[in-house]
C-alpha cells in the first residue's frame, strides 16, 4: 500500500516554529519542531543550527518578521496540524493492513515450517530405516562371504579327496592286474602240480605191479624176465620226476 507523501518543510517554517517556541519560553529542538510540522530530522537539525547562528548575530528587534509572513506561516502550520489526524489515521490503517498481511505471512510461514519439520522427521526416520537395512545387508553380505569361503575350502578339500580317490583307483587297478597275474601263475603252478601228482601216481602203480610180479615169479625168473637190473642212473625220468615231486 502506498503511503501518503508530504511536502518537505522549508527554512521559513522551521525558523517560524523555532521563534514561536523561543517566545513561549521553550528551547527549540529537533523533536518538538518535528511534532509541530514534521519533516526530516537531518533537515530540521541543519536549519535549527542556522537559526541559532542567525539569532545570535542580530539584535532582538530584527527577529520580528513581517505580519504577512507570520500569517502565511501560521496558515501553513495550521493546515499541517489539521491534516495531521488524517495522515495519522492513514498511517494507522496502513500499519493495520501491513500487520494483517504480516500476520497472514507469519501464519503461512509457520505452516510451511511445520510441514518442513514433518518432512524432515519423515526423512530422518527413512534415513534411520535405510541405515538399519544397510546394517542388516552388511551382516548378510559378511555371512554370504563366510559361506563362500567355507564353500571354497570344502571344494578344495573335495578336490584333494578326489585326487586321493583317483590314486586309490589307479592303485586298485594296478593291484587288480597284479592279482590277475598272480592268479594265472597260481593256476599254472596248480596245473603243473596236478600233472606231477598224476605222473607220480602212474609211476607208483607201475612199481607196485612190478613188485607183485617179482614176488610171484621168484627172484631168478623175475630178473630174467625183467632183464639186467637198472642202475641208479638208468631209471626212467618219469619215475625220478615223480619221486622228486
Amino acid at each position: 500500500m502506498e503511503k501518503e507523501r508530504r511536502a518537505p518543510v522549508t527554512q521559513e517554517q522551521i525558523w517560524f516554529v523555532a521563534d514561536r517556541l523561543s517566545q513561549a519560553g521553550e528551547e527549540p529542538t529537533c523533536s518538538n519542531i518535528v511534532e509541530v510540522i514534521g519533516g526530516s530530522m537531518t533537515t530540521i537539525s541543519k536549519q535549527l543550527r542556522a537559526w541559532r547562528a542567525a539569532r545570535s548575530s542580530i539584535r532582538p528587534p530584527d527577529i520580528q518578521l513581517a505580519t504577512e509572513i507570520h500569517s502565511a506561516i501560521a496558515k501553513q502550520i495550521q493546515s499541517e496540524v489539521d491534516s495531521a489526524p488524517k495522515r495519522l489515521e492513514a498511517r494507522l490503517a496502513a500499519c493495520a493492513s501491513d500487520t494483517v498481511e504480516l500476520t497472514k505471512a507469519a501464519t503461512i510461514a509457520e505452516e510451511e515450517v511445520e510441514n518442513l519439520s514433518d518432512q524432515l522427521r519423515a526423512l530422518q526416520l527413512e534415513i534411520q530405516h535405510k541405515s538399519w537395512q544397510i546394517h542388516a545387508m552388511t551382516g548378510d553380505l559378511e555371512t554370504a562371504l563366510q559361506q563362500v569361503e567355507l564353500g571354497r575350502r570344502e571344494r578344495e578339500s573335495l578336490q584333494v579327496e578326489l585326487g586321493h580317490c583317483r590314486l586309490m583307483l589307479e592303485t586298485t587297478a594296478t593291484l587288480k592286474d597284479e592279482s590277475q597275474r598272480l592268479d594265472a601263475e597260481l593256476n599254472r603252478e596248480r596245473a603243473m602240480r596236478t600233472a606231477a601228482e598224476l605222473a607220480a601216481a602212474v609211476a607208483q602203480e607201475r612199481a607196485a605191479g612190478l613188485r607183485a610180479r617179482i614176488t610171484e615169479a621168484g627172484p631168478s625168473q623175475a630178473m630174467q624176465r625183467a632183464g639186467p637190473p637198472y642202475s641208479d642212473s638208468a631209471m626212467p625220468e618219469s619215475s625220478e620226476a615223480a619221486t622228486q615231486i
